[in-house]
């Protein structure tokens, strides 16, 4: 059997490309692209269901029911695969909960599986290639990589994106220290400079802090709904400002110079960081310096020396 060639492998993909297209068209046939249950369902119970609003923005967004068709079983078992390799949903929840990021753990999951689906697509296709040039070295092996990096991506992104959050709540804890004791030290109360932080506040630490006013709007008593954003930003300087302020709900003790010290100590951390990162940043800095700079140094030394002692120049 003789190697396939390019026009050949070109005609493969024209064709697979032209066979999707009829397919398309002729699922886009009513009488062929009959929706399911759910999706006939889901536009009389958008006033009380999120995921029909979802189902309803997808029909509407997605005009290839065809292709969707015939690629849902195929996605649906990479979503149970990732269920059941990936993390626990309560661990999920939680990381999704302290990255700050709104979807559930099954868009989450739904989403590393189209990403998982994209890699190995990408992976076949450099395969393919790869093949028909006859590379059998270590190009082999970048398929593979493709599709480890697809697996892998969506978590280091979400791990990532806590990590930032984190370091924001760091940053802006000291300045909202300072302002909650001077609010209370003017003779406000706990409940009110809570309010008006939430409402000059911005970033992370604001988010939680009008996330608890609007529980406390709710009913929820304030305690309990500071309580809750703790939890939810998962902060250890953070939870010792809402242990101090529920101690002062509870049992009416003096927290506006506690708070003072904390901002304090707040900010040394944060100055201790600074000095942390830039000792990395400093270390990051010599690695062009010493594997790019200096070789090439070396190289413009040495290489004049070595052209005259080959032309045999006095």
């Amino acid at each position: 059997m003789g190697r396939v060639t390019s026009i050949e492998w070109g005609a493969i993909g024209w064709g697979i490309v032209l066979g999707l297209g009829a397919w398309m068209i002729v699922g886009a046939v009513p009488r062929l692209s009959r929706p399911r249950l759910v999706e006939r369902i889901a536009p009389h119970l958008q006033d009380v269901s999120a995921g029909a609003r979802a189902i309803v923005r997808r029909r509407a967004a997605e005009p290839s029911g065809a292709l969707r068709e015939l690629l849902r079983p195929l996605f649906d078992l990479a979503v149970v695969i990732v269920s059941r390799l990936g993390a626990t949903e309560q661990r999920i929840e939680r990381r999704l909960r302290i990255a700050g990021v709104t979807e559930t753990v099954d868009q989450y999951r739904r989403r590393v599986a189209a990403v998982a689906l994209a890699g190995v697509g990408v992976g076949l296709l450099l395969a393919a290639v790869l093949w028909a040039l006859g590379r059998t070295g270590l190009e082999s092996l970048l398929p593979a990589t493709v599709v480890l990096v697809a697996l892998i991506m969506p978590e280091v992104r979400l791990r990532a994106r806590s990590r930032r959050r984190r370091r924001m709540i760091e940053q802006e804890l000291p300045v909202v220290l300072e302002l909650m004791s001077l609010a209370l030290t003017a003779g406000e109360s706990v409940r009110n400079a809570v309010s008006r932080l939430a409402g000059q506040s911005n970033g992370v630490v604001g988010e939680a802090l009008r996330a608890a006013v609007a529980r406390t709007a709710a009913g929820i008593p304030l305690s309990t709904a500071l309580t809750t954003s703790a939890s939810a930003v998962d902060s250890a300087e953070y939870a010792r400002v809402v242990d101090q302020l529920v101690l002062t709900l509870d049992r009416g003790a003096p927290v506006a110079e506690v708070l003072r010290a904390q901002a304090g100590d707040a900010r040394q951390s944060e100055k201790r960081r600074l000095v942390e990162e830039a000792g990395r940043r400093e270390v990051v800095m010599m690695v062009p310096l010493v594997f790019v700079i200096l070789p090439l140094s070396v190289a413009f030394a040495v290489f004049p020396g070595i052209f005259v002692i080959d032309a045999g120049l006095p």
